[in-house]
């Protein structure tokens, strides 16, 4: 009975602590749901073929040890200068995803919209060279595998490793994956004169951070009311789509 008091003192506060840190918070996000996008869809979307797959391969690779998918607010740090995001992600961004990807140390760009990404959004800006909306898909595609076949190649300042074991060299008769969509992938990818084909891996890590699209516009999630106050100057290294001169 010595040390009764100070057990039932322990006891209230675990207690408590669960009943807070853990039994609110799962009732209240058990609620969530996806929401009317007003087009007979709904948002978030699940992943589905290519991109499904292209989380798989994300994950085992290892990708999020590295980029985060997620956009802080606005009062803590620049993710909106750096343009990662309109908006703060919340729960409800996360809810079609059967693979929650948050991302463990942010040692590179957040992905959280990468496929919504325009190029005067990055530090250092660069252009299309088409004007044409396919033309275009397909040169941001092109920038994306190439990032994965050496990013040092858009970004010498970049610490992302090679990933060209994705790739096989070029040969006669050979048979490039393509992924069937309206807008497939290039067949092959030219670096530095040299001919490389993408692999499946590398075609459907590519469709999975086209995927990456989380800037609808949410209630609980508003966008901040004057970003210009809080941001601040961000560097190259933030920036591994880096593009030297198209």
């Amino acid at each position: 009975m010595r040390y009764f008091q100070t057990i039932i003192l322990v006891g209230l506060i675990l207690s408590a602590s669960l009943y807070l840190l853990v039994l609110i918070p799962v009732n209240r996000l058990s609620d969530l749901k996806p929401i009317s996008d007003g087009t007979g869809g709904f948002y978030p979307n699940e992943r589905l073929g290519a991109a499904l797959k292209g989380a798989q391969f994300y994950r085992s690779l290892g990708c999020y040890y590295c980029h985060t998918r997620l956009v802080k607010p606005y009062e803590f740090g620049t993710d909106y200068e750096r343009g990662w995001g309109i908006r703060r992600l919340v729960a409800r961004d996360f809810l079609a995803d059967s693979l929650i990807l948050f991302g463990y140390i942010r040692l590179a760009p957040d992905l959280a919209n990468i496929g919504l990404r325009k190029p005067e959004k990055f530090s250092i800006p660069w252009k299309y060279s088409s004007t044409n909306q396919t033309e275009q898909i397909g040169q941001f595609e092109n920038r994306l595998l190439t990032i994965l076949y050496n990013p040092k190649l858009l970004n010498p300042k970049s610490i992302m490793p090679s990933f060209r074991f994705l790739f096989n060299d070029y040969v006669t008769n050979a048979q490039p994956f393509v992924v069937a969509s309206d807008n497939p992938m290039p067949k092959t990818l030219s670096i530095n004169g040299q001919t490389v084909i993408p692999t499946e891996p590398a075609i459907y890590i590519v469709e999975y951070l086209k995927s990456m699209k989380s800037e609808y516009p949410l209630f609980e999630a508003p966008p901040p009311p004057d970003p210009s106050r809080f941001i601040r100057r961000t560097t190259e290294i933030t920036n591994v789509l880096q593009s030297v001169s198209p």
